[in-house]
């Protein structure tokens, strides 16, 4: 299974309980390295003209699970990486989750070295969260 991507589908609607058996998954993967890349998308708003960014509850919802630590088992951004397969621009990674949460991702935005040690500092909050909400990484 190496060099495949793992979505991770969440709802607006999921529980913090949800999210947590979700990083468990996606810790497992990453200390297996069964998954070359993990990035999740938002389902529900398939029908919405909107950017997901541009949504509200997405933000609140982006916040919520950045607050849990979910985003420190995803790729740090299928974005700005150019390395990332095509389909995985499908999904977010731990910058566009951040981003959106902020009320900051737009289409179209430069990836300056500011961006970065923010977005840095934000992964090392999610790190200490996720440990103490499921343990370190092996």
């Amino acid at each position: 299974m190496r060099g495949s991507i793992l979505f991770v589908e969440l709802g607006i609607d999921a529980t913090n309980d949800d999210i947590l058996d979700q990083m468990r998954k996606m810790k497992s993967c990453r200390e297996g390295q069964s998954y070359e890349h993990v990035v999740c998308t938002v389902r529900g708003f398939g029908d919405d003209k909107r950017n997901l960014f541009e949504i509200p509850e997405v933000r609140a919802f982006c916040r919520r699970v950045v607050n849990l630590g979910f985003i420190s088992y995803l790729d740090f951004t299928t974005t700005f990486d150019t390395t990332v397969p095509a389909i995985a621009k499908d999904g977010w990674g731990a910058a566009e989750v951040w981003l959106c949460g902020e009320g900051r991702l737009r289409s179209q935005m430069p990836l300056t070295l500011e961006l970065v040690d923010e977005l840095k500092h934000a992964i090392c909050e999610s790190n200490e969260k996720a440990d103490a909400a499921i343990g370190p990484m092996e």
